[in-house]
């Protein structure tokens, strides 16, 4: 079952923000924020979310979000971590389970871990007759793409555990070594899920691969990878998030020549601590 305090907060803020006619963002700050989980308080931190923020996002599409309310009852089969997490025991013996914690968010993440938890912002999740309403430029989740969501964020979780500090070594990686990190989510997510969770950017890293290398290796060793994450990249008709089709060849291409070494898996899930290894395989 998916765990689901935080939402049951923010029903509880919007009810009482109408019902007494309060500014809600004073209400989230009190019935939402004040009362956030763990899991809350660090999606809160990735994401920069604020009462400000998600009073806003609310305010500027009511209709959007109470749509939102009955999505977690219609989705909970598809949260189902057991067959994901079945199959990545066969592969990494020590691997750790994890919950799936349902949040609400403004369009701004969606979705990240904690210890032991997958958190995903339920905006990111509406009904087909409603995803016209979301705001222009957020890519959205299918229904269809939560397996290869979940046990990418699974991956994540177990690095995760292996590094408790990683979310604050993040802002400082390099490319190579971001593109590593969410590579191996990528790949080691495709094998346990059979789907890839970013399918456009992998369909379009396929055909451009050519001219992709010589822009990746040019930036691999520097901090900044605003170019292939999480942004627009600086270049004129190029998509975005590309980083994740660089580290997924990567981690594949590695997992091709080390098949029969009994760590690889292991090495694929770190292996944005050992960039060098991974760096003359392509």
């Amino acid at each position: 079952m998916t765990k689901r305090p935080d939402l049951n907060h923010f029903w509880t803020a919007i009810h009482v923000s109408e019902g007494m006619n309060l500014p809600l963002e004073a209400v989230l700050e009190r019935e939402y924020f004040g009362l956030a989980s763990s899991a809350l308080a660090q999606y809160s931190a990735w994401s920069r979310l604020t009462a400000q923020n998600l009073a806003a996002a609310y305010l500027a599409r009511p209709g959007y979000f109470l749509t939102l309310r009955e999505r977690p009852d219609q989705l909970e089969p598809l949260f189902d971590l057991q067959p994901l997490f079945a199959r990545l025991k066969t592969l990494l013996p020590d691997a750790v389970s994890a919950r799936v914690h349902l949040l609400m968010g403004d369009f701004s993440c969606a979705g990240t871990v904690g210890p032991g938890s997958i958190l995903l912002g339920l905006e990111f999740l509406p009904a087909e007759n409603v995803r016209h309403l979301a705001p222009s430029g957020v890519t959205l989740l299918d229904a269809n793409q939560l397996p290869a969501v979940l046990a990418h964020e699974l991956i994540h979780v177990q690095q995760l555990e292996r590094f408790p500090d990683l979310g604050a070594e993040v802002p400082h990686l390099t490319l190579l070594q971001l593109a590593l990190l969410e590579g191996a989510a990528e790949y080691l997510g495709a094998l346990l899920s059979g789907q890839r969770a970013n399918r456009e950017v992998h369909s379009y890293g396929v055909s451009h691969a050519e001219e992709l290398w010589p822009l990746f290796w040019a930036q691999a060793d520097a901090p900044d990878w605003s170019d292939w994450f999480y942004s627009v990249p600086a270049w004129p008709g190029l998509l975005g998030d590309l980083g994740y089709f660089m580290g997924y060849e990567l981690c594949r291409a590695h997992h091709e020549r080390h098949a029969s070494e009994q760590t690889v898996i292991a090495d694929i899930v770190q292996s944005f601590r050992t960039p060098e290894r991974f760096r003359a395989l392509l």
